[in-house]
């Protein structure tokens, strides 16, 4: 029985099912499209990071992605590259996960393109450490597991959320966003009233370009996507067809002044 089982776990009970867990054996890549642009489509996993370090060169200025997330350790790596080289980022389709949480605001400009959604809902380190460390427990003694080792577990747990939310606030300070963006984009702060009026469908975050701006400090967004159909409401289904998500906007954010 392992952290990332009960970690994971946790936010899909926050209401998002494309977990780095759960994601489907897609076609993961890179490519080049020409001298100074990158695409990348598919999970991101630690294999990803390696083939972007190989394939990015003093000549790239723009990655394009396509990706519903994938691994948050690969995904900070590849991000703290991009801001190495004041790279531009831009959304093709959707960007979900830890894409959007890291790779899309690691960008000098970050582009949404038409029918094209970000997919923000919370990290790891967003999740209710203590809920999910009794939920843990309580499965763990059901499954005959040790006092000592569900110790050991619960440690291991606290240990792994501090480490991400560690190089969380170091790549926050470093890119000059807010942190807590990437904990009032997760879902279990919402109460059991909010909650219960989820729509159906997975549910992710794309905060407006003006929101993240005047509520979080990130600057450089080019929302497209808006200034083409303001409708999030079908947004999902145009980009993404047949994931299951349901694209919400900035009244399901915390109000700032």
């Amino acid at each position: 029985m392992s952290f990332f089982l009960y970690a994971l776990s946790a936010l899909s009970l926050a209401g998002v099912q494309q977990t780095a867990a759960e994601l489907p054996a897609a076609p993961t890549g890179w490519s080049r499209q020409d001298a100074e642009t990158l695409v990348f489509q598919g999970r991101i996993t630690e294999a990803s990071r390696d083939a972007f370090s190989d394939l990015i060169d003093g000549a790239t200025r723009t990655v394009i992605v396509t990706s519903r997330g994938g691994d948050a350790d690969a995904a900070l790596d590849i991000a703290n590259a991009i801001r190495d080289r004041d790279l531009d980022v831009v959304v093709r389709g959707h960007c979900i996960s830890s894409c959007a949480n890291y790779l899309f605001l690691a960008g000098r400009r970050k582009i949404v393109e038409a029918d094209s959604f970000l997919g923000f809902h919370g990290t790891l380190t967003s999740m209710n450490l203590d809920r999910q460390i009794a939920r843990m427990t309580e499965a763990a003694q059901a499954g005959g597991m040790s006092a000592d080792e569900i110790t050991a577990e619960a440690e291991s747990m606290r240990a792994t959320i501090e480490g991400y939310r560690t190089r969380e606030s170091a790549f926050a300070q470093r890119i000059g966003f807010e942190p807590a963006l990437l904990i009032d984009t997760g879902f279990e702060r919402l109460t059991a009233e909010e909650r219960a009026r989820l729509p159906d469908g997975d549910p992710v975050l794309f905060p407006s370009a003006e929101l993240l701006a005047r509520c979080y400090g990130v600057s450089g967004v080019e929302d497209r996507a808006r200034a083409d159909d303001p409708d999030l409401e079908t947004l999902a289904e145009r980009a993404a067809p047949g994931l299951g998500i349901a694209v919400l906007g900035d009244d399901w954010l915390p109000v700032c002044d």
